[in-house]
Formats: C-alpha cells, sequence, structure tokens
C-alpha cells in the first residue's frame, strides 16, 4: 500500500517547484500553488467519503484516493486543456518508482486522465470506470462549496471588483453553472451534496444583497 503522505508531500512540493511557470498563468486559483494543494486535499478527502457510499464489490477505494491526490500535481506544469493528461504521466513516474503492481497504476492514471471529463455525453460516459466517476464528483463538489465561494472573494479582491460584481460573478459561477454540473456528477450523494451547497450559496447573496440595499436583515 502507497504511502499517502508522502505522495501528498510530493505534489505539494511539485506544485510549488512548478509554480510561476508561465505554463498556466490565465487563471488566479492556477497561479497560486497553495490554493491549489489546499483543492487538492478537500478533493481526497471528498474522494474518499464519496467512496464511503459505494457498494460495487470491484470497486476500489485505494485507485480513488491516490488518483485524487494526483489529480492535478501537474497544473503549473502544463497547459490547462492537458494537465490532466500530463498530471496522469507524472503520477506514473512516482507510482512507478514505489514498486506498484502495474494493473493498479493503470487505474489510477485512467481516473486521473479521464477526471475532466465532466460531459453528459453518453458514449463518453460509457468508457468511465466507476473510479473515474467518484473522482469527478469529488472534483466539482469541491467546485460547488462555501471555499469556492471564499475564491470567487478573494479573486474579486484582486480585480478590486465591487461587490455588484461579486454577486454578478456568482451568479455566473453557481446559478448558472449548478444545473449544468449536477447533470455531470454521478453519484447521488454527489448530487445531494451540489442542492446543498446552491441553497447555502443562494442564501448568502440573498443576504449580502439585503446588506448593500441598506435593509435591515
Amino acid at each position: 500500500m502507497i504511502d499517502k503522505k508522502k505522495a501528498m508531500s510530493f505534489v505539494r512540493d511539485y506544485m510549488y517547484k512548478h509554480e510561476g511557470s508561465g505554463k498556466n498563468d490565465n487563471k488566479f486559483w492556477r497561479t497560486n500553488a497553495k490554493n491549489r494543494f489546499e483543492h487538492t486535499k478537500r478533493v481526497f478527502k471528498y474522494a474518499k467519503m464519496l467512496s464511503h457510499f459505494i457498494k460495487d464489490e470491484t470497486f476500489s477505494t485505494e485507485v480513488v484516493e491516490i488518483a485524487a491526490i494526483f489529480h492535478d500535481v501537474a497544473t503549473f506544469s502544463s497547459e490547462n486543456h492537458e494537465h490532466s493528461a500530463v498530471s496522469a504521466k507524472v503520477a506514473r513516474e512516482y507510482l512507478q518508482n514505489e514498486s506498484l503492481d502495474n494493473e493498479f497504476i493503470d487505474k489510477v492514471c485512467n481516473s486521473i486522465a479521464n477526471h475532466s471529463k465532466k460531459t453528459t455525453d453518453e458514449k463518453v460516459i460509457a468508457t468511465l470506470a466507476l473510479e473515474d466517476k467518484v473522482l469527478i464528483d469529488a472534483d466539482i463538489v469541491d467546485e460547488t462549496g462555501i471555499a469556492s465561494v471564499i475564491w470567487v472573494a478573494m479573486k474579486q479582491g484582486k480585480e478590486e471588483l465591487c461587490y455588484e460584481k461579486f454577486i454578478k460573478k456568482l451568479d455566473e459561477r453557481y446559478f448558472t453553472g449548478y444545473d449544468e454540473l449536477i447533470n455531470y456528477v454521478h453519484t447521488k450523494k454527489a448530487k445531494e451534496i451540489l442542492i446543498k451547497n446552491k441553497m447555502l450559496v443562494k442564501g448568502i447573496v440573498h443576504t449580502l444583497e439585503i446588506e448593500i440595499r441598506g435593509d435591515i436583515i
């Protein structure tokens, strides 16, 4: 069994080493290794949690957890559209050095390579393993939580936006995109979490709108 703490440390160091390389600096969260590594740790925890609800005997929680650790490792050493494939390559090299079973390595790397396939295309979905689907769900769940709202707030500060633009960004990121994201997730538990998160974000926006108007809450 792989040492997950050691693997997580490798991913952290790899991200910091390649931060600011210029290959993927078009988005705020992608220029900050600390934020991306925090995302990785949350996706790992979500993947572990979602795995508890999978009853299929062929399903491997270990595959999902290791894939979650490495899924964004190449964020700063590759372009956005290829980061999944490059992350899988980095993971394969690391796992091979750990003398792990080739079949296990293949499953992990396939999940990493497939985690960006967020789609409703049935032909694509048919090619995904159950482990791939759980990793996709864990990634999406983290994109829709309160931590993600805070990310938007931090980005607001970086761009010096006003509250109205902040609300607009939340609307674009969540209320316009939530229903689409819900269609992308595969597990019942992930769908439940997304619905709950949507209500939480709606509450935040509603309260903010009241405060901006100067009304009494």
